[in-house]
Order: C-alpha cells, then structure tokens, then sequence
C-alpha cells in the first residue's frame, strides 16, 4: 500500500512536494520583472532542495511536480498563468487509504504523473467533483487524529450557504471518523500543530478551553505572538502599505514595478502573511525529527523540551507564498495505522465548538 496516512505526526515514508513554476514560464515579461520572478523561483527553490535533503536523509521518498514546456497548458482563459502547485496541502490530502486530489484548472496536471503511478497499482485517487460540498472543505484546515478528524472553519468570513456547504462537505469526507468542527479562523494547520502523540504547539489564534475538549491531557504549548512587530518592521521599510499582507524584509526582489504585477496580475497567488505564524506550519517526520522554521527562538525552546530535533530551514519567500513547511507539502503515507487516541470517546461523535 502507498496510500496510507491518519495523522501528521506518525513516521513519514512517502511526501509530495510544492514547486513554483520554471523561469522560462516568464519570459513574455518585461526584463525586471522576469528578473524578479527569476530570484523568487531561484530563493524558493532552493527551500525546497533543503526539505527534499532532510527529507532524504530520513529515508522518506519525495515526489515533485513536472512541467510540460508549454506555459500554455498553466494559463487560464485569460492567458494569465495559475497559481503554481507551491502547496499541495491546498489541493491535496491523504486520508486513510485515499488520495483526494482537487484540480485548480491546469491543462496537464504536474502531478499527472504519480497520480497515474498510484492508480496503476491500486491505489485509491479520488478526484474531487467540484459541484459538490465537500469540494469546499480546505486540506489545510482538517487535521487527522487516528479515528478523529478536526476541521477548523472560520465564522466571518464565509457566508450562510459557505458554511453549510463546509459543514456539510466535512460530514461527507472519509467514513467512520469522529468529527469535531472548530472556528479558530479557518486555517487549522496555522493554529496548532500535534508534533507527537500527547503534545500540541499552538499559536495565539488558538485556545485553551477548546484544547481541553478536544485534546483531553494532551501538553499545549504556546508560540508567541510575531505577527506585530513583523508588522513595524515592514512599516519601517520602503515598501508601500498595501504590499505588506504578502511582503517581508527577506525579500530582497522587491521593486514597485514588481508589486505593482502582482496586484494587478496575481494577487490571488499571494495571501496575508502578516497574520501568519510560520514556525507551527511544521512538516513532522517522525515524533524525533521535525522541519520548521524559525522566526522566534521559542519553537527550539519547545521541541527540545519535548526530545524533537529541530531541521532548521531558511524559507525567505514566505511571505509572498504565505506557506511554511506543511503547507508546502502532502504526506501520502506514514506508519503506524489508523489508531484511536481518544478510546473513550463514543463512535460517531460530531461536535461543533464555539
């Protein structure tokens, strides 16, 4: 079995990973703006070649995206490039025994390849009918747990039918879990991460009444809170306010030619990284070995403590992709089965908290 995953901390043996786009893919563009993307894709690419090593290291297989030459087949309608696979968490989640794969529109899918490999063995690839509910429910926002899922589904910003189609989308995902819904704001795997059975890291968004619910005796640890002076070093750049929610100081190709491409053109490519806490979007290998980042010293402090070596990253186009080290990969497979960490917890709960 290739297939086989239920929860994000067991030991990891098969991983996809995120890339950005060839740098021949910009060559229609004025010459500083391919210079920008150029040292954007060079910057994020070589992230990745340091996971991929990490990962290798560990005796975890790695699989990438690949591209046809032709830009063509990544361009929509309008003749502008999609948004590259730089997270496969966004459109892709193994859940037991089943690869659930949503498609963002590409002509060739970069992962064409070792979605044909899988289902030439076997393996159950589940392509995502988008005219139904669960199409709406986002992989970086459920959290397996052995025989529980989390799905973490923000309030305000979806509307009356968003969130029915979310709740309903979650009910329909995968049989014969327990399914608790949380409302930290939408994004679990920026909220809190499990780095090992029985401990939690946790940013600010997250909190402590709902952990003591969902996780009873589970160890919470808490991130501080890095977002505001991220904030007034941005604003003691040269960089104009309405860039902030994507830019960092890291990133060194910035130019007002380049920011100016980006909100006209790509926006949607980019999030609101001033809201994110990077260090707890964390790829576990195993419950000894984690890949973070590390923006405050508090996340080595914490995974110390809990005997986890901490792989350290440099990851400075984070902020344009508003993605850290979970985001920007799947996990496929990881020993240790399908196990209940909550036993006494009733077969087939589902329980909203608020």
């Amino acid at each position: 079995m290739i297939i086989d995953c239920h929860t994000d901390f067991q030991p990891l043996q098969e991983v996809w990973l995120g890339s950005p786009y060839p740098v021949g893919f910009y060559d229609n563009l004025d010459t500083q703006l391919q210079e920008c993307f150029h040292r954007l894709t060079e910057d994020t690419m070589a992230t990745l070649s340091k996971m991929e090593k990490v990962l290798v290291d560990h005796n975890v297989i790695v699989r990438k995206p690949e591209f046809d030459t032709d830009s063509s087949n990544y361009r929509d309608k309008n003749d502008m490039l999609i948004k590259p696979p730089m997270s496969p968490r966004d459109f892709a989640m193994c859940l037991s025994d089943t690869l659930y794969f949503l498609d963002h529109g590409w002509k060739i899918n970069p992962y064409k390849k070792v979605i044909e490999e899988y289902q030439s063995k076997g393996e159950n690839v589940h392509m995502v009918d988008r005219s139904k509910p669960y199409a709406w429910v986002g992989y970086g926002e459920v959290v397996r747990m052995g025989h529980d899922l989390y799905y973490d589904v923000a309030l305000e910003q979806n509307s009356p039918r968003q969130l029915r189609n979310c709740t309903e989308g979650f009910k329909n995902l995968g049989e014969g879990y327990r399914r608790h819904l949380l409302h930290f704001g939408g994004h679990a795997d920026g909220v809190f991460c499990p780095v090992k059975e029985g401990v939690i890291i946790s940013t600010h968004y997250g909190e402590k009444e709902i952990y003591d619910q969902t996780f009873p005796g589970w160890r919470v640890h808490w991130l501080p809170d890095v977002t505001i002076q991220r904030l007034e070093n941005a604003k003691k750049s040269k960089v104009m306010p309405e860039f902030h929610k994507w830019w960092i100081p890291d990133n060194f190709y910035h130019s007002p030619v380049f920011n100016k491409h980006i909100m006209d053109k790509v926006r949607h490519w980019t999030g609101d990284s001033t809201e994110t806490i990077f260090d707890v979007n964390c790829l576990v290998i195993d419950e000894k070995n984690v890949i973070c980042f590390c923006e405050d010293d508090t996340i080595l402090e914490i995974l110390h403590k809990e005997g986890i070596t901490p792989h350290l990253i440099d990851h400075p186009t984070r902020g344009f992709w508003d993605a850290g080290f979970h985001c920007m990969s799947t996990d496929v497979r990881r020993l240790g089965g399908k196990q209940d960490y909550f036993p006494t917890r009733p077969v087939g709960l589902e329980k909203e908290y608020k």
